[in-house]
């Protein structure tokens, strides 16, 4: 994982379950120690089959913390390009 985000020319993000018992809270300082930065933005993981609820999650980024606009692109890229659906803001960067 050092290696891959040292040699990235881009941010990394993450997408992590939200720190509400003692293993995602170590997963996250894991994360952190690497140097990611925790969003402190509401992110909805689109459902992956029909039917089901979004999932909630958040969003870790490398190497700086996001800005608001920086994280509705990265929520748009993610929902559009991984996810494959509508963009959340349509107007964002």
């Amino acid at each position: 994982m050092e290696r891959f985000i040292k040699k990235s020319t881009l941010p990394v993000i993450l997408e992590v379950e939200p720190p509400e018992d003692e293993l995602k809270q170590r997963r996250i300082r894991f994360y952190e120690r690497l140097g990611f930065r925790l969003a402190n933005y509401k992110y909805l993981q689109p459902s992956l089959r029909a039917g089901n609820s979004n999932f909630p999650l958040c969003i870790m980024s490398y190497p700086d913390l996001l800005t608001d606009s920086q994280f509705k692109f990265i929520k748009n890229q993610l929902y559009r390009e991984v996810y494959n659906v509508p963009a959340v803001y349509p107007n964002s960067i």
